[in-house]
C-alpha cells in the first residue's frame, strides 16, 4: 500500500509512523483483500458491509455443490410429489366408482322397489284376506294387530319401526295404487282387487 506524506504526495520513501497518511480507497481495498469479513463502518457504508464481494473460489465451489445438491433433491420431491398426485387421483377415481357402486347396490330400483311393494302387498292379502271357502286364513284381523306382532317380535332391527312399517304396508296394500294392479283378495271384503 502506499504511503502519503501530509501534504498529500505519494511517496516511495521512509515516513515516520506519526507523520504517514494513506489513502481512504487504497485502505478500502487492501482491508477487503485482507480481512475480507471485516468492514469497519468509518470506511464502509451500510450497503457496502452487507454485501461480501470477496467470496474465495473454495467457498464458491461449496456453495454450487450446495446449490446442485438441492436443485437435484428437488427434482427428486417434484417427481415424487407428481407421482403421489397421480396416486391420488387416481385412488379419488377408484373412490368414486365404488361410493356409485355402493350407492346403486344400497338404493332399490324402482323395478325392485315395486317388486318388494308386490311382495308386501301379496303377503297382507295372505294374512288379512278370507279362503275361497270364506274363512279367515290367519290370526290377524287388521293391520294393526300384525304391525303389532311384528313390533313384538322384530323391535330394533332395522328399517321395523310403527311409521316405517305403516308407510310401506300402506304402499303395499292391495288397494294403494302401486299395488292395485295384482289380483290379491282385500283384506277386509274377501274378494279380489284389479
Amino acid at each position: 500500500m502506499r504511503v502519503y506524506r501530509e501534504q498529500g504526495g505519494a511517496v516511495n520513501e521512509h515516513v515516520a509512523p506519526d507523520r504517514r497518511h494513506v489513502a481512504r480507497t487504497e485502505l478500502r481495498d487492501w482491508i477487503t483483500k485482507h480481512y475480507p469479513h471485516d468492514r469497519p463502518p468509518t470506511l464502509f457504508d451500510a450497503t457496502d458491509r452487507a454485501t461480501n464481494t470477496a467470496i474465495k473460489t473454495a467457498d464458491f465451489e461449496t456453495l454450487q455443490a450446495d446449490r446442485d445438491a438441492a436443485r437435484s433433491e428437488l427434482k427428486k420431491m417434484a417427481e415424487r410429489a407428481r407421482e403421489t398426485v397421480e396416486k391420488i387421483s387416481t385412488l379419488q377415481g377408484e373412490r368414486d366408482s365404488l361410493a356409485s357402486m355402493v350407492e346403486k347396490m344400497n338404493v332399490p330400483g324402482a323395478r325392485n322397489e315395486t317388486t318388494y311393494l308386490n311382495i308386501i302387498g301379496g303377503l297382507l292379502g295372505l294374512m288379512l284376506g278370507k279362503s275361497p271357502a270364506g274363512k279367515q286364513q290367519s290370526i290377524f284381523d287388521n293391520q294393526s294387530m300384525v304391525i303389532a306382532a311384528l313390533l313384538g317380535n322384530y323391535s330394533g332391527r332395522p328399517g321395523i319401526s310403527d311409521s316405517n312399517l305403516e308407510k310401506y304396508f300402506a304402499d303395499g296394500h292391495p288397494n294403494s295404487p302401486t299395488c292395485g294392479h295384482l289380483k290379491f283378495p282385500h283384506p277386509e271384503r274377501g274378494e279380489m282387487t284389479i
